[in-house]
């Protein structure tokens, strides 16, 4: 299912379902979808403001990644919109040949394969599924304050602690660098916090 901050669905279906035969592949809709949810979110999903601008996050798998750049269909997916961007000039930066996933309607595509593999019921972990069972994936759509950042005493998110010492009569010289630091999902009245999950079939290629 696409989950909401709390609780609401964007489209509730059993992800059981989601299989070769009932394919669920994420595509540029789904982003919109997204979006549109996150402004109507109760709390809203606010975004980011970088450079002025306002940006969601979107962390993909490198499977999800796989079906979104192969769909080709005419009717606005990911080639189509790439060829459009060809034909209107965009070359020299274009995802299509830089690599890079890039942005749809804000939201900044970012492919980490940490991204957990999920199963269907019964079904093993790792990269593929057993007979009968279907691999799929949750993406994560993220706005601002959707997980946050501490750092310890004496250090901050630009300084570290930095010592060096000479050894060997001031012929090596060490370094050590250090830093407290941890990172941590949002949860606000027992709710997940500015994030949507977006499960998708995603087999591995």
């Amino acid at each position: 299912m696409l989950g909401g901050t709390a609780g609401q669905a964007l489209t509730t279906f059993n992800e059981n379902s989601l299989s070769a035969t009932t394919t669920y592949n994420l595509n540029v809709q789904d982003i919109d979808r997204c979006v549109a949810r996150a402004k109507v979110q109760s709390p809203a999903i606010r975004p980011l403001k970088i450079n002025g601008e306002d940006k969601y996050v979107m962390f993909i798998h490198p499977y999800q990644t796989y079906t979104l750049r192969k769909s080709t269909a005419t009717t606005g997916q990911w080639g189509d919109i790439q060829k459009a961007a060809l034909t209107g000039g965009q070359i020299a930066n274009n995802p299509l040949y830089t690599g890079a996933l890039g942005e749809w309607n804000g939201v900044i595509l970012h492919e980490d394969a940490r991204v957990p593999i999920m199963q269907t019921a019964g079904g093993p972990t790792g990269d593929g599924a057993a007979a009968g069972q279907t691999a799929y994936y949750r993406a994560v759509f993220c706005g601002a304050q959707a997980a946050a950042f501490a750092v310890g005493q004496d250090n901050s998110d630009s300084q570290m602690t930095w010592v060096e010492e000479l050894f060997d009569y001031e012929n090596q010289q060490g370094v050590s660098a250090g830093l407290i630091f941890g990172l941590k999902k949002m949860v606000f009245n027992s709710s997940d916090f500015g994030t949507i999950a977006v499960s998708t079939y995603a087999p591995k290629p």
